[in-house]
C-alpha cells in the first residue's frame, strides 16, 4: 500500500502503523524522522515491543536473525520492532520473504518491522514489494522542501533552549547542504555558540563562522558568477585552506546553477524576478536577493545548461582516481567567471 509525498506523513499522523512499514526517500534525515514515528505509532499498539536495530552485516551473517527477533518474544521481553536502514536491493530478498510473511497473517506475527530505504530507485524490488502489499505501508518521500528544513531547524533549536531568529535561518539554509541531518547539525554548533536560553541571530550566524568552509565556498561561486575571476580565484583557496574540498564547492556551483535555472523559468513564465528572489521556497538569504536577481536577469538559458554540462562534466572527471580535483575545481570556476563577463553580469 502506497502513501507518497504528503499523504505519506499524513498516514502515519491518522492512522496506527501496520506491522511493517518501509520509508523510502533521498534525505536520509527525513526518512529516520518519519521512520520514527511510525516507530512510536507501532509502540503505542505494541508496548511490550522491544526496540532492535539491525545493519545489512547483521542480515548478511544470519538471514534468519531478523525473522526470529519479529516472529516470538525473546527470553528477557517482547518481540522486536525491528529498525533496519538501507540503501539498495542488496538484502531486498530477505526483507521481501519477511514481508511475505507477515502479510500471510499480520495478526500472527508477535514482532514488528520498520525499514529506512535512503536513495532507493524507482525501480527498486523492495519499494515494489512494498507498495504491492495489502496491509503494509510504503511511505515514499520526495526531495526535501524549504518548509521541511525551517521546521526541522527550530525544532532542533528548540530542543537545545535557544531561539532561531528568521534572517539566521535564511543564512544558514543558504549556507549549508538542503538535507535535514546537515540543518540540524548547524543549528547545534550555533546553539552551543549562543548558549542555553540565547539567540541564534545573523550577528551570531556570521560570529560562529555559521557554513564555515561551505559559506566561503559560497563566496567563490557567487564571484564566479559575477564575473569576477580574480575574487572567484582567491575565495577557492581560502575555502580549500578552511578545510573545504573540491567536491564541496562544485555541490555549490550545481546548486546555484539549478537555482539560477528555476528563476529564469519563473521569469520565463512571466513572473518577476524582484518577486521571485524573496519567494521563500528558493530560500534566498536577504542581502543576496539583488545579486541573485541581477544574475537571474542576465544569465541566458543556454549559457546557465553549458555551465551545468561543464559542471557534471568536472565533477565526473574530478572523481576518477589521480585527477587534479583542485585544479578541475578552479578551472570551471574560472570559466564561469569568463562567461559571468560576457554577460554582462
Amino acid at each position: 500500500m502506497k502513501f507518497a509525498g504528503a499523504a505519506a506523513k499524513r498516514a502515519v499522523e491518522r492512522d496506527p502503523a501496520p506491522r511493517a512499514v518501509l520509508v523510502s526517500g533521498p534525505d536520509g534525515g527525513m526518512v529516520r524522522r518519519l521512520a520514527d514515528q511510525a516507530a512510536a505509532s507501532l509502540l503505542k499498539r505494541f508496548p511490550e515491543l522491544e526496540p532492535t536495530r539491525f545493519t545489512d552485516d547483521d542480515l548478511k551473517a544470519d538471514p534468519g536473525k531478523l525473522e526470529s527477533a519479529i516472529a516470538s518474544a525473546s527470553l528477557f521481553g517482547g518481540a522486536a520492532l525491528a529498525r533496519v536502514r538501507v540503501g539498495s536491493d542488496a538484502q531486498s530478498g530477505v526483507l521481501l520473504g519477511l514481508l511475505a510473511l507477515i502479510e500471510r497473517d499480520p495478526a500472527g506475527m508477535a514482532g514488528a518491522l520498520v525499514i529506512e530505504g535512503v536513495d532507493l530507485p524507482r525501480a527498486s524490488k523492495l519499494r515494489k514489494g512494498f507498495e504491492d502489499a495489502r496491509t503494509s505501508w510504503s511511505l515514499q518521500l520526495y526531495e526535501t522542501e524549504r518548509s521541511d528544513l525551517m521546521a526541522a531547524a527550530r525544532e532542533a533549536a528548540v530542543g537545545l533552549g535557544a531561539s532561531l531568529n528568521g534572517d539566521a535561518l535564511d543564512l544558514v539554509l543558504e549556507a549549508v547542504a538542503q538535507d535535514v541531518d546537515s540543518v540540524v547539525a548547524e543549528i547545534g554548533k550555533l546553539a552551543l555558540y549562543a548558549g542555553r536560553g540565547g539567540v541564534i541571530d545573523v550577528a551570531a550566524v556570521e560570529a560562529a563562522g555559521s557554513g564555515g568552509r561551505e559559506a566561503v565556498a559560497d563566496d567563490a561561486v557567487h564571484a564566479a558568477f559575477a564575473g569576477r575571476a580574480g575574487e572567484a580565484s582567491a575565495r577557492l583557496h581560502q575555502a580549500l585552506g578552511a578545510g573545504a574540498n573540491p567536491i564541496q564547492v562544485m555541490n555549490t556551483v550545481q546548486r546555484r546553477l539549478k537555482l539560477l535555472l528555476q528563476l529564469r523559468a519563473g521569469m520565463e513564465g512571466g513572473a518577476s524576478v524582484g518577486e521571485l528572489v524573496k519567494n521563500p521556497r528558493f530560500g534566498i538569504f536577504w542581502k543576496r536577493q539583488d545579486d541573485l536577481a541581477r544574475q537571474a536577469g542576465q544569465w541566458s538559458r543556454p549559457a546557465l545548461e553549458d555551465a551545468l554540462s561543464a559542471c557534471v562534466e568536472a565533477d565526473l572527471s574530478s572523481k576518477r582516481g589521480g585527477a587534479p580535483a583542485v585544479a578541475l575545481t578552479e578551472r570551471l570556476l574560472l570559466r564561469i567567471a569568463r562567461r559571468g563577463a560576457r554577460q554582462g553580469a
